[in-house]
């Protein structure tokens, strides 16, 4: 599974092609079999989707326990969810991470659990995701 919105979007797409005059249906079909996206080079675990997407939509804090990149070591952070975008064909959850004292991703199919709290997170101003995007400018180079 790719990005926890997959079944949303699949359903919306159809939705607006139903709606579509037959001709511009056709068209508008034909067109998205020669356009290609890359799948994630790790599947998103469906749990871990359906948990994040529950979370972002909520929006509930997340407790996470992640692998790190030195084997068999495991952060526990919990995490403010700001939202989610995809990078070089993987998904990257981007919150609040209360550990760190910032926004940082993580990589869906690193997150080896969750949980899903009862808090809400708090509303931060200035808004931290924005800031964070703010630094990158249109090619996702940094500033």
């Amino acid at each position: 599974m790719g990005s926890p919105f997959a079944e949303d979007a699949r359903r919306a797409m159809d939705k607006v092609l139903v709606a579509m005059p037959p001709e511009r249906r056709d068209r508008a079909r034909s067109l998205a079999a020669r356009v290609a996206t890359m799948a994630p080079e790790g599947p998103t675990d469906p749990d871990v989707a359906a948990a994040v997407r529950e979370a972002l939509d909520a929006p509930r804090v997340l407790e996470l326990e992640c692998s790190s990149h030195e084997p068999g070591e495991h952060t526990r952070p919990a995490v403010e969810p700001l939202g989610l975008i995809t990078v070089r064909g993987g998904w990257i959850l981007v919150g609040w991470c209360r550990l760190r004292g910032g926004v940082r991703g993580f990589l869906t199919d690193r997150i080896l659990s969750l949980r899903i709290t009862e808090e809400g997170p708090p509303r931060r101003r200035p808004d931290p995701l924005e800031q964070d995007l703010s630094r990158w400018d249109f090619r996702g180079h940094e500033r």
